[in-house]
C-alpha cells in the first residue's frame, strides 16, 4: 500500500505529511478525509493500472484488502456503481418535472 498523497512512494510513518498515511488509531472521519484527498487523476473510468494510474490503483489495492475482493472484480463493481450514480443524477431532473406535470394535470 502506497502513500495517499504520493502514490509512487510506500506508505511510511516517517513521512513528513500525515495526509498520506492511514494510522490504525485514525478515526473513521479522519480516514475518510484522507481518502477523499488522495491523489488520483481526471479519468472517469475506474481501472487498475499501476504505471499510468498509480493513485487510483493504490486506492483499489486498499479497498481490495479491506473488502477481500480481487482487484478486477472490485474495479468492475465500482465502475457499475459510479455509472448508476451518474444515471441517477441525469434522471432526477426529469423525474421532478414529470412529477410536477402529473400534479398540475390532476
Amino acid at each position: 500500500i502506497n502513500n495517499l498523497t504520493n502514490p509512487i512512494k510506500k506508505m511510511s510513518k516517517s513521512d513528513t505529511s500525515e495526509l498520506g498515511i492511514i494510522y490504525l488509531t485514525d478515526t473513521p472521519d479522519n480516514i475518510y478525509k484522507k481518502i477523499r484527498r488522495a491523489e488520483t487523476d481526471s479519468i472517469r473510468k475506474i481501472t487498475y493500472d499501476i504505471e499510468n494510474r498509480p493513485g487510483v490503483s493504490n486506492l483499489l489495492r486498499i479497498l481490495s484488502a479491506i473488502q477481500k475482493l480481487a482487484l478486477l472484480i472490485l474495479s468492475m463493481k465500482l465502475w457499475r456503481l459510479l455509472s448508476f450514480d451518474l444515471e441517477l443524477i441525469n434522471v432526477r431532473p426529469l423525474l421532478k418535472t414529470l412529477k410536477h406535470w402529473m400534479a398540475v394535470s390532476s
